[in-house]
This record gives structure tokens, sequence and C-alpha cells, in this order.
């Protein structure tokens, strides 16, 4: 069983509280996440319980990250802290690694993927770190102790094994032997009198440098060379003693010493070095940011010219809880939304699509959510001045390393112009079929009126010729006359089939408007049927005669129109 990593997460915001905790959950179950929001409880916190690691966002109600590490270093609490900080913010990354943040993570769109990782890596590493400094604490110290006279070899031994046993000693009595032991072992410090007969402690401590090795020296000098020694400080040796009666005694003290500067000067070193690789790499960084600032910059104007919404958002969509993280400024055109209300608002998106397709909408893109697949949805949105957008929300689905969906993202454009044009294109097409149905009325009843009137003049022919044959008063004459007066109206009906057709030529003449009412209306009621009342209404005042409407037109004409 894995052992379990306890953090402290400070963060304000109850949904990236609730949304970090649930990725942790799920992709890293041996962490312990444990949530305060303000730096006091924060603090707190610490000064009750031992975690492993501290997440702090450096957005607090009452203080902010760097006023936490510095209350930690003023509280000596021992830590790694991992900082949350805003994409682009060099200046905060410098000051709270200088103030002893362990590493520090950027709030972008995936950042909680590598979460996780980071905070194990700072775990790790700090308590590396930890057993380094316990084992050398509980180490002896190897001091390498180069004298050529046995007598001042015996006294020294003696001396360190009865006031001095965390030191051990081992004695070179030549500066060449002395080299081949620095350059073998592990030594901690050279202990070595000023003359020897090879060569003296300036030759081997300039030997030693010139071989790239750092350990501390301490020369041990005659009365009448503090001249040569200070030379030797020059080169570098941390502390010299002159050989009086009581100098053993001030052996260990210095030899603690100038092991504790050279310890103290090797981690100046090293953090210098890992300030000036951390610089190096701010340099790099702030390089890269540059480009990926220009990237960005170009990506934004991509998003600005896509006339739609780009977004993208984290949970489930049909979720109270779904956030969004991301909308293009294009909202507040289409919708008058600002883009803090979509930010803020979970789920802002479900809440002003139309009553009527909220059910569906939520629907479909809980589908598309669960499948991992997308999809695409056409639904209403309501504006903020109440007017109702139909919009087509294209969407492609945001999965973890497990292949588990955790967010969506994508386009939604306007569609309101489409749908009005298609149904403006309906209408339209209604109206043409309506056209075509009166068009093949008109061309049938143009030919039965064609055909209709040959027979009508052969009647009214025969008519003519009969009356003509009669002589006047024969009991024939009024049923002639009563076929030639039928004969006539139904060659009126024909004039008017063929106007309606529009198959008559055109004979335009002052026209009585009231006669031609009437003798539509009497068509009318024909085509009509029995369960339509027709009523008309005449002008009293119209004047028949030559000049009886004041206009001149085609009598059939006129009768097509005033239908």
């Amino acid at each position: 069983m894995k052992e379990r990593v306890r953090a402290l997460y400070a963060e304000d915001s109850p949904l990236d509280a609730d949304l970090t905790k649930t990725h942790f959950e799920l992709n890293a179950p041996d962490f312990e996440l444990e949530v305060v929001d303000t730096g006091q409880a924060c603090l707190a916190r610490l000064g009750e319980e031992k975690y492993d690691v501290l997440l702090l966002d450096n957005h607090l109600p009452d203080m902010d990250g760097i006023d936490v590490l510095k209350q930690l270093a003023i509280k000596e609490v021992l830590l790694p802290v991992v900082m949350v900080t805003n994409v682009g913010d060099e200046a905060l990354v410098v000051q709270v690694l200088r103030l002893g943040a362990w590493d520090y993570v950027p709030k972008h769109g995936d950042y909680l993927r590598s979460l996780p990782a980071v905070l194990k890596n700072a775990v790790t590493e700090y308590r590396a770190l930890q057993e380094q400094a316990h084992a050398a604490g509980r180490r002896l110290r190897r001091i390498l102790y180069v004298e050529h006279n046995p007598v001042d070899v015996d006294l020294t031994l003696r001396h360190f094994a009865e006031v001095a046993a965390h030191f051990t000693l081992e004695v070179a009595r030549s500066s060449e032997q002395a080299l081949a032991l620095l350059q073998e072992d592990n030594v901690d410090l050279v202990l070595t009198d000023l003359r020897m007969p090879d060569m003296n402690a300036l030759d081997l401590l300039r030997e030693a440098r010139h071989c790239g090795l750092a350990v501390p020296f301490v020369i041990i000098t005659g009365k009448g060379d503090e001249g040569a020694a200070a030379a030797a400080l020059k080169l570098g040796a941390y502390d010299y003693i002159v050989k009086r009666d009581n100098y053993l005694t001030q052996l260990p003290h210095a030899i603690d010493n100038a092991i504790a500067r050279s310890q103290l000067a090797q981690i100046n070193r090293r953090l210098q070095t890992e300030l000036a690789e951390r610089e190096r790499a701010q340099e790099e960084n702030a390089r890269l940011l540059v480009e990926v600032l220009g990237e960005r910059q170009r990506l934004d104007e991509i998003i600005a010219s896509v006339p739609g919404l780009v977004w993208e958002a984290w949970g489930r969509p049909d979720n109270a809880d779904q956030k969004t993280n991301f909308i293009s400024n294009h909202v507040e055109r289409m919708l008058g939304y600002s883009v803090q209300q979509w930010l803020s608002t979970p789920n802002f998106w479900l809440t002003i699509v139309h009553p009527e397709d909220r059910e569906r909408a939520a629907r479909e893109a809980a589908e598309f959510f669960t499948t991992g697949k997308g999809g695409s949805s056409q639904f209403r949105w309501v504006a903020q001045d109440g007017r109702v957008v139909w919009v087509e929300a294209r969407s492609t689905v945001i999965c973890d390393d497990k292949g588990n969906p955790v967010g969506m993202r994508g386009v939604t454009m306007d569609i309101t112009a489409g749908k009005e044009a298609e149904r403006a294109r309906a209408h339209l097409e209604e109206q043409l079929r309506q056209a075509q149905r009166m068009e093949a009325i008109g061309r049938l009843a143009g030919g039965v009126a064609h055909d209709f009137n040959n027979l009508v003049t052969v009647i009214n022919g025969y008519a003519d010729l009969t009356l003509m044959k009669l002589e006047p008063g024969h009991l024939l004459s009024l049923n002639v006359t009563a076929i030639k007066k039928a004969g006539e109206q139904a060659a009126d009906l024909t004039r008017q089939l063929l106007a309606f057709s529009r198959r008559q030529l055109l004979q335009p003449r002052f026209l009585d408007l009231n006669s031609l009412i009437t003798d539509s209306a009497k068509m009318l009621e024909h085509l009509l049927g029995e369960d339509i009342e027709l009523l008309t209404i005449l002008d009293p005042g119209q004047r028949s005669g030559r000049h009886a409407s004041g206009r001149k037109t085609d009598p059939g004409n006129a009768q097509r129109h005033s239908r």
C-alpha cells in the first residue's frame, strides 16, 4: 500500500477547491487533501498538524501568498510549498522562489493534470534533502593531518582522542601523500604543518585548488611564520594556529569553525548556482513566454475572427456545478451577457436556454459528454435584451489521462438569420405552389371557356337566323328570344372565364363599375357554392354612360381585378 501524502490546500474559491479535490480523488488517490480558505486558517492548521506539502494560492481574502511565506519563515515552519500563480506573472514567481517556495504551478486550462506530479516531486526532493542533512550530522568528520614530525603526530592524536571524539584523523607524512589521499578519499578538512620536507603548506594548497579540490585548510605554523600563514589565508586557507603551549586546545574549535564556514560557503555557492540556473531558466521562460504570448495573441485574433463563441468548460454540461473557464469576447456582442457572468455563474449556458428547448439541449449535451464523442446541437438562447437567438453548438469532449470525460470545448454559432431564411423560403415555396395551382386552374378555365365559346357562338348564330325567318308576333319568337338571351348570358360567362385565364384580347373602354361588379357576382355565386354568402356593395352615386367610371380599361381585366 502506498504511503499517503498529506497536503494542505489554501484556496478561497469554492469552485476551484472542489474541482481540485475531485481531480485528486479520481487521479491521485494516494493524496489526502485538506482545504482551508484563508491565510490565517492555513497558518493555524500548520501549527496544529503535520503536513507533507502546502499548496498555496496567491490570492486569499486576508493575505496573499507572499505574506503566508513570510509568516512560515518567522514561525520556522518547515515543509515544501508549491505556489499556484497566474500565467505570465514572472515577477511573482521570482519573489516566491526567493522566499523559500519549492516550486510553482501556473494556473492555465489543464494545470490540474500535472499538479499531483508536481506535489509528489516536491515531497520526494524535500525528504531526500532532509536525509542528506541528517546523514551529514551523524557522520564523523574525517581530518587529513599532514605532519612529518612523529612527536607532534602522537600528541595530536592523543589529544583528539580525549577531547574531540567526533573527529577521525588520518595522517599523511608528506605533501605528496596528502594529495594522493585527497583525490581518493572524502576528506572534510586538511590540517597541515606549514613546513613540510617536500613542499610547504602554500604549495600544497595551490596544488589542491589546481586539482579542483575545495576542501578547507587549517595551517599550523611556528612563531615567526605568521606572514606565510597570512599568505595562506589569501590563497583560501580557512584559519591558522601558531604552535604555542596550548595550541592543541585551540585545534578542535578551529577545525569545527572551518568546517562550518566551508559548508556555509558550499551552500552559498550551491544557492548562487541554483539562483543563476533559475535566473537562466526564468530568462528562458520569459523568452518562451514572449513566444507563447505571441502565439496567444495570434490565437486571440483567430478566435476574434470566428463569428461565434469559442468556449471551454469543466464538468458535466447538465450539472449545476459545471464551470466555464474560457469564453470569447464575442458573447457580449451576440447575447449582451458579460464574460464575467459566464465565468462566475455555474452552468450559465443552460440557464439562458429557451424554456421550450432547455430539457432537450441538456439531454443532448449530456449524451455528447458521456459518450466522449461530442456532437452538434441546435437550440434557442434568450439574450439579455429578450431577443431569441437560434444557435448551433458544436462540441468536443476533454478527457483525463485515463480517458474519462472531464470537460468540453467547442464553438457555438448564431444561426438566427439562417432560420429566418428557412422560414422565408418555406413561405415563398407555399406562395409558388398556390400560384402554380391558380395557373393550372386558369389554364383549365381558359380551355373550357374556349370550347364553350364555340358552342355558344353556334347557339347564338342559329337563334339569330331563326328570329330572322319568323314573322313578328310569331308564337315561337318568345322562345327563340329566350334562347338568344341565355346564349348571350353564356357568352358573357365565357368572356369572364377567358378574362380569368388571361386569354381574351384587351379591349379598353369606359366602364360602369356597378354593372361590372354585378356581373362578376353572378359568376362568383356559381363558383363559391350555396354554403358561402356573397355580399356586394355598390356605389349609389355611380353614373352610367360613356364616362361612367372616369377611367378606361378592358372589361375582362377589370372583372379579374375586382375578384
